[in-house]
């Protein structure tokens, strides 16, 4: 939302910006010197790179949440794992383990189907 935000700004900033380039354009055609072009021209590129510096700043901060989401679904993933082939009654971990590797009701049944004609086998 923020990022959405930011971005309406920089596009109100940007449009403005061009219009007073144009203002100034139209106003004193003849007498706009190429120093003149030069120096707006690096404020430009400024103004620039300080919005890509918000812009990055706003997608580290969307990243680090996302991978902290990450970072606790492995650990739960790990501990699940880690229940299922420990404890002796396991399928509520398995059920957990399926969930969060998103298995298809398809597959769901096969590692069901397995697990059974294993657990005969041992």
């Amino acid at each position: 939302m923020i990022v959405v935000d930011n971005r309406k700004g920089q596009e109100a900033a940007r449009f403005e910006h061009a219009d007073e380039v144009l203002e100034f354009a139209h106003k004193a055609p003849k007498r706009v010197s190429v120093p003149e072009i030069l120096k707006q021209l690096q404020i430009t590129e400024c103004e620039l790179e300080h919005i890509k510096a918000l812009y990055r700043r706003e997608i580290y901060k969307h990243t680090d949440s996302i991978n902290k989401d990450s970072e606790i679904t492995l650990k739960f993933l790990k501990d699940a794992i880690y229940y299922f082939l420990t404890d002796k009654d396991s399928r509520d971990h398995l059920r957990a383990i399926e969930s969060i590797m998103g298995y298809s009701d398809s597959e769901r049944l096969n590692i069901e189907r397995s697990l059974f004609s294993r657990s005969r086998l041992i």
